[in-house]
C-alpha cells in the first residue's frame, strides 16, 4: 500500500518538502502498479524466492492449544515439519477433533434453519454439562440464524435455571490475564 497521512499533523516547512517528495513517490508507484509493473506482492515473491536469505519457514508453532487445529497447514504448507510443542493440550473428552462436522436436517427458510439452532442448543448443553468446559463461540452464517439461535439460548435459560447459571458464567469468562474468552454467538461477517 502506498504512504497514508493518516497521522500528519502540525507540518513544518522541511517537512513539507518530504512529504511533497513522498507524495510524489506514492503517485509514481501508484502508477507503475496500474501499469502492472509493478506491485507489493511481486516484491515480496521475489524477495522470498528459494535460495534467497530473505526465504524463511516457520519452524514452530506454539499459538494453538490443539494439535490437530494447525495439523491441515503442517501437512499443506510445511510438509509436516512444522515443530507443534508437546505441552498443547489434548481435546476434551466429548471431541473428536477440534473442528467437527455435525450434519444437521432441517433446511434454511427465509434465512433460517430451525432444526439446526435446536442442534447447536442441545451441542452447547452438553458441552457445558462438563467440568471447566472450553470456551466456545458459534458462528452462524447469517443474522437471522444468530437471531434464532440467541432467542433459542434466552428461552432455555428461561426454562433452565443450571443452564442459566452457566450461560451467565460463559458470557463473562475471561484468562487469568484478563483475555476474553467469553461465550458468543455471531455471524460469519462479524468473525475476525
Amino acid at each position: 500500500m502506498p504512504p497514508a497521512d493518516f497521522f500528519v499533523s502540525g507540518i513544518t516547512d522541511d517537512e513539507e518538502e518530504d512529504e511533497e517528495e513522498a507524495t510524489e513517490s506514492a503517485d509514481k508507484n501508484r502508477l507503475i502498479a496500474a501499469e502492472g509493473e509493478y506491485g507489493l506482492l511481486d516484491a515480496a515473491e521475489q524477495s522470498v524466492q528459494s535460495g534467497s536469505p530473505n526465504n524463511k519457514r516457520l519452524l514452530v508453532h506454539y499459538r494453538s492449544e490443539q494439535n490437530p487445529l494447525i495439523d491441515f497447514s503442517n501437512n499443506a504448507f510445511y510438509d509436516g515439519k512444522l515443530i507443534i510443542p508437546t505441552g498443547n493440550q489434548t481435546l476434551p473428552v466429548f471431541l473428536e477433533k477440534s473442528i467437527m462436522l455435525r450434519q444437521s436436517k432441517g433446511q434454511f427458510h427465509n434465512g433460517t434453519n430451525i432444526d439446526e439452532a435446536y442442534d447447536v442448543i442441545i451441542e452447547l448443553k452438553k458441552i457445558w454439562k462438563f467440568p471447566d468446559p472450553p470456551s466456545v463461540g458459534i458462528i452462524v452464517f447469517n443474522i437471522k440464524q444468530k437471531e434464532l439461535i440467541d432467542n433459542l439460548i434466552f428461552d432455555e435459560s428461561d426454562q433452565d435455571s443450571e443452564f442459566a447459571q452457566v450461560l451467565e458464567r460463559e458470557r463473562n469468562r475471561e484468562t487469568d490475564e484478563g483475555e476474553d474468552i467469553s461465550f458468543f454467538v455471531r455471524s460469519v461477517e462479524h468473525v475476525q
